[in-house]
């Protein structure tokens, strides 16, 4: 028993995950059924999940239909099967950039309201709880004000935040790699807030702030753009590397032999 961190209510607690337990086959190499845990202090293999006792049963339900089924069967497959970037790559984008290519999500049976129910769901559990403290891993996420604004959100009461961007980035990788990165967060320069996190074929962004670019919220953002636009780049992987190797930079030597 306690009180569900969504929806505030006394009530039995669900054996909550930070990740979707459906994606961690995903995570691990077939015929292992040990995954990674990279830290800044050390390198884990393990078959432990990150999970602890977070919302109800009608909260954990919500968040399942709301996003994270759709996820788990669209994105990136312990099998390779990758259905979200194969519908982009068989779609006409909307824009073609160096290294990225864009596309109206709203026409393309993405369901983009899902994909950013997922994320922003994702990004609150890690502001809401500790879960670097059990397991090292991620630190506890800062939103700010707009933490209570999220929670309303995902309960259905308001709208996504107006000051916020949700951008989506999908992988066009061949053999994306299967892995994820716990969210993270900084104030930027521009004096605005930037969270993100990795999946398995994809990238999230979430941007919060009045200061937030106009031209972001028109052009980049899943959420208020026309096009409700998502991306697919390569740069999804080259993200997800340049994060593993910042992280395995500053493991003690005894950890770098693991």
């Amino acid at each position: 028993m306690g009180q569900c961190r969504l929806c505030l209510q006394a009530r039995p607690l669900c054996d909550s995950h930070l990740f979707p337990r459906g994606m961690y086959d995903t995570f691990r190499d077939l015929s292992d059924p040990k995954h990674v845990f990279l830290t800044p202090k050390r390198v884990i293999r393990t078959t432990q999940q990150i999970h602890a006792y977070l919302l109800c049963e009608t909260c954990e339900e919500r968040f399942n239909s709301h996003g994270e089924r759709w996820v788990l069967r669209n994105c990136l497959k312990a099998s390779g099967e990758f259905a979200l970037r194969d519908a982009l790559r068989a779609a006409k984008p909307s824009n073609t950039f160096d290294t990225a290519r864009t596309y109206p999500g709203h026409t393309l049976g993405v369901d983009i309201d899902r994909l950013v129910y997922f994320a922003t769901s994702l990004l609150w559990r890690a502001a809401v709880h500790d879960w670097s403290a059990k397991y090292g891993v991620g630190k506890k996420l800062n939103l700010s004000t707009y933490e209570e604004q999220l929670r309303n959100f995902l309960l259905g009461l308001n709208e996504f935040p107006e000051n916020g961007s949700m951008i989506v980035y999908v992988s066009d990788d061949d053999t994306p790699y299967a892995g994820a990165t716990s969210p993270i967060g900084v104030r930027t320069n521009e004096n605005y807030f930037q969270y993100s996190f990795h999946i398995p074929g994809a990238m999230f962004f979430l941007l919060l702030g009045r200061l937030v670019p106009t031209d972001i919220h028109q052009h980049l953002c899943a959420v208020r753009s026309p096009e409700r636009v998502i991306f697919l780049t390569k740069d999804v992987g080259e993200l997800f590397k340049r994060a593993a190797l910042e992280l395995r930079s500053r493991l003690p030597a005894s950890e770098l032999s693991k």
